[in-house]
């Protein structure tokens, strides 16, 4: 048997703006055509944080700004509200990094952690970085609002310890992969369900719940899940949070084809979950 793991970890990184709150705008907060509260703030970080792109950072909020707004005009009788915040990093010649988006505090609402993934993705490119920067990439974390407003004068350390809990997704093939590299398919997978794990997340993790859960589940040849391979076999012991994984799992099926060089009918996944518990070294 051949096992493949992929890790991939979402660590939201608390952050300052130069001693200030990052979720606090320099400027009054604006709102849509409807009156309903719409805005964004952020950073732009090198790897190690020492490096400023003052301008960068304006346009990119300028343009995210104004996507984010034009995303959220069809949610204007719906009552949405929430704050989602977004990490992703740019290359130095201003294009997004595929794939580097990551939410680092759901809203709750599956809606607006969407849009504001397609906020950023409509805005993109964005201006270079400076030519006297040397590193590669840049990393960029923006918080969105929707029907309410960023607050204004929350402490930095109220925020991480209550905003910023660390949440982590492991994907371990433990059928035969056939002689077939799967380390793309498993990426994909892996995109799919964090995307709908994102909404499933329970609002008390917030508050320093912790647990740890493995779903298995079978993928048919063409991407689907029979509902009778979908299972818990390693539970947290806490309800909300054993449901939150398996409905992440869920809602992402079906998944695409199997790898057509592949012949066997199905292959066996299991998803470890970790919610504020780091995730275990691989053997």
């Amino acid at each position: 048997m051949t096992k493949l793991l992929a890790v991939l970890v979402l660590f939201l990184v608390p952050y300052s703006m130069n001693g200030r709150n990052p979720l606090t705008s320099e400027n009054q907060q604006e709102s849509t055509d409807s009156g309903i509260a719409a805005d964004v703030e952020g950073q732009l970080l090198t790897p190690s944080g020492d490096w400023s792109f003052a301008g960068n950072l304006k346009q990119i909020l300028t343009a995210v700004r104004k996507q984010w707004r034009e995303q959220t005009a069809s949610l204007a009788l719906s009552g949405a509200k929430g704050i989602v915040g977004v990490e992703f990093w740019i290359q130095k010649n201003g294009s997004e990094v595929d794939g580097s988006e990551k939410v680092v505090r759901s809203s709750g609402d599956a809606r607006l952690n969407e849009l504001a993934f397609k906020a950023i993705h409509s805005a993109s490119p964005f201006e270079p970085l400076p030519d006297s920067y040397s590193g590669t990439k840049a990393r960029v974390v923006i918080f969105f609002s929707y029907g309410t407003h960023l607050p204004k004068d929350a402490p930095p350390q109220s925020i991480e310890a209550s905003k910023y809990p660390t949440v982590a997704i492991a994907i371990d093939m433990v059928s035969d992969d056939g002689g077939v590299d799967f380390n793309a398919y498993l990426r994909e997978v892996y995109s799919s369900v964090y995307k709908n794990w994102v909404s499933y997340i329970p609002r008390s993790i917030e508050k320093g719940l912790q647990g740890k859960n493995t779903v298995e589940f079978h993928i048919l040849q063409h991407g689907n899940v029979p509902k009778d391979s979908l299972k818990m076999i390693v539970s947290s012991g806490k309800d909300e949070l054993d449901a939150a994984s398996l409905g992440a799992v869920r809602e992402a099926a079906p998944f695409n084809p199997l790898p057509e060089k592949f012949s066997e009918p199905f292959i066996v996944l299991r998803m470890t979950f970790y919610y504020n518990l780091k995730p275990e070294k691989s053997q």
